[in-house]
């Protein structure tokens, strides 16, 4: 069977330079070391951590890693649109974990009140994107779920149009599987054209257990981070640009190691060459924006991709996804 998808990283880089007209969204700078660092040893039974300032708390649960492992916190300058005091570069860098972990800050010493606030990550792209954020003000902490590690920051800017739900995926095209999880949209500005959003979330395999080219393949974690893109509901005619991007890294059972990728956006950047057909009637509104689309690509196989969102969802409130159809 011939290959007809198109690398993950190439339909990132496409749906950020080619869908923000206006010059936004923004990437930010990453930040520089500005504090002490701290270190612990967290091995298989979990454990927690916090900054030498006392603000950020890591807590690694049970499982998360397979062996002893150095985690570290370091103060950075923050650099995230409305950062509130230090950000936090959390270490290793790398590191792949098994299952999420949390971040929380302590929040008495900003200025802005606690509902205001939120906890958000600057991913390899630069962008930073604010996450669905669980706020207890009797402890003044807010925190929120963490699929990696690196840049991570307490920042105010979040928007009523900042849209959070499930969403999933399934192909048959080159590798079949499915996957289902959470997509964050982060409202940050429009146009006559559309309204833009920055786009993440975190997928999760429906299978623990893939064949590729004859061999079984598990992934080294089960859940991705899906890297940011930017998604656009167009208001004339109305529509709406919106792409899965996961990927995940596979050990074979034959001792090698390859990865899968999701291949879905509803503009057709990716499997350019085959029809996107809508699964039902959509709604698209600011409020609510939800549908399914299949893309054909015929004798080689199709993508089906659905998505559920709507705004002022907390990490608590965040729906469970659903599986994804069973690829056929």
């Amino acid at each position: 069977m011939k290959k007809v998808w198109r690398s993950l990283p190439l339909v990132t880089a496409l749906l950020l330079s080619c869908s923000a007209p206006g010059g936004y969204p923004q990437p930010s700078p990453f930040g520089t070391p500005s504090g002490t660092s701290k270190h612990l040893l967290i091995g298989v039974a979990g454990g927690s951590m916090t900054s030498a300032d006392g603000v950020l708390t890591l807590s690694i649960p049970a499982g998360a890693v397979a062996a002893d492992t150095d985690f570290t916190i370091t103060p950075i300058t923050n650099t995230a649109p409305g950062g509130q005091g230090s950000a936090y570069r959390l270490g290793p860098d790398g590191l792949l974990l098994l299952a999420p972990a949390t971040v929380a800050f302590q929040v008495s010493t900003v200025a802005a009140p606690i509902d205001q606030l939120t906890v958000a990550f600057q991913d390899g792209s630069a962008y930073w994107l604010r996450l669905p954020t669980a706020r207890d003000a009797a402890s003044t902490t807010i925190q929120a779920t963490a699929s990696h590690l690196g840049d991570w920051a307490a920042s105010t800017g979040t928007s009523p149009r900042d849209l959070f739900g499930t969403v999933t995926y399934s192909t048959t095209v080159d590798v079949p599987f499915s996957a289902t999880g959470t997509a964050t949209l982060n409202y940050v500005g429009e146009d006559s054209r559309a309204a833009y959003y920055l786009a993440g979330g975190t997928m999760t395999l429906w299978s623990q257990s893939l064949v590729i080219r004859g061999t079984t393949c598990t992934p080294l974690s089960p859940t991705a981070t899906q890297r940011t893109s930017v998604a656009e509901l167009v208001k004339e005619p109305p529509d709406f640009f919106f792409a899965i991007n996961a990927l995940w890294d596979l050990q074979c059972i034959d001792g090698t190691r390859t990865a899968v990728a999701t291949t879905f956006d509803s503009e057709g950047v990716s499997l350019f060459r085959c029809p996107r057909i809508p699964v039902g009637t959509p709604i698209l509104s600011p409020s609510h924006l939800q549908g399914a689309m299949t893309i054909d690509c015929g004798s080689d196989g199709q993508v089906t991709g659905s998505w559920d969102l709507s705004p002022g969802l907390t990490a608590a409130a965040l729906p469970r996804p659903r599986r994804a159809a069973r690829a056929r």
